[in-house]
């Protein structure tokens, strides 16, 4: 278990800097803890401060939102290629799961992007949009051609697809105007 004083560090570093003075009183008060099993209890007490004091800046609930974005975006997508792996067994779904396989992969590749760049995420999203889109009308094209493919619910997933790819750039956008590092780090 690492010591007082690492715990203390860790909280040093995560702490907002308008708190850092309770911060300072907090670490003399742990010296005076003889204790060792009460020191380490009160560092660990002010590192869990120091996280929901991390927690309440923009910055935080930025991380914080992006973070379970991503999980429920991830859940979503492990869900979906288990349905399809499991639909995948029949012969006539078979291009079915493949295509649903297809769109959880590049929606986990979108869960990946809410965690690194926002930037990278609008642009993720501008173009499965565009993809999308493009599949839809692509579907409805060839639908009189193809009795094979299920293409009416290929168009659905098309236009399932594009409906998250705008709710993604909507995020990326809420999340840009929720954390901007000028407004929060100047302080």
């Amino acid at each position: 278990m690492p010591s007082p004083d690492r715990w203390l560090q860790w909280a040093v570093n995560i702490m907002p800097k308008e708190k850092q003075k309770w911060l300072v009183s907090m670490m003399a008060e742990c010296e005076q803890v003889s204790n060792p099993v009460e020191r380490q209890l009160f560092a660990i007490g002010c590192f869990k401060v120091a996280i929901l004091e991390w927690a309440r800046t923009r910055k935080g609930l930025n991380y914080i939102a992006r973070a379970g974005s991503a999980f429920i975006l991830m859940a979503g997508c492990c869900m979906g290629v288990y349905v399809a792996t499991k639909s995948g067994a029949w012969p006539d779904a078979i291009y079915i799961s493949k295509i649903i396989t297809g769109l959880c992969v590049f929606y986990m590749a979108g869960s990946a992007l809410i965690l690194v760049s926002i930037k990278g995420l609008k642009i993720y999203a501008a173009a499965g949009f565009s993809a999308a889109m493009m599949g839809f009308g692509y579907c409805r094209l060839i639908s009189s051609r193809l009795e094979s493919l299920p293409t009416d619910y290929l168009a659905a997933l098309c236009l399932e697809a594009a409906g998250l790819m705008i709710g993604l750039f909507f995020a990326a956008i809420y999340f840009n105007l929720l954390y901007s590092p000028g407004v929060d780090d100047a302080q």
